[in-house]
């Protein structure tokens, strides 16, 4: 999993072989652009649709 190669290359045993340029690329790589949340409907909710807040 690239999450257990992101851990090692950012810290591994020996601090002199840190890879933090190539983690932080391989990072960027795997995350996603956009995240969603769907959430329940109650008057709250169309309130906050409404009045653009969250």
């Amino acid at each position: 999993m690239w999450i257990e190669q992101y851990i090692e290359m950012k810290y591994p045993i020996n601090s002199k072989e840190i890879k933090l340029e190539e983690a932080m690329e391989l990072k960027h790589n795997h995350i996603p652009s956009s995240l969603y949340k769907y959430r329940g409907y109650s008057e709250y909710s169309i309130q906050n649709l409404k009045n653009d807040s969250v």
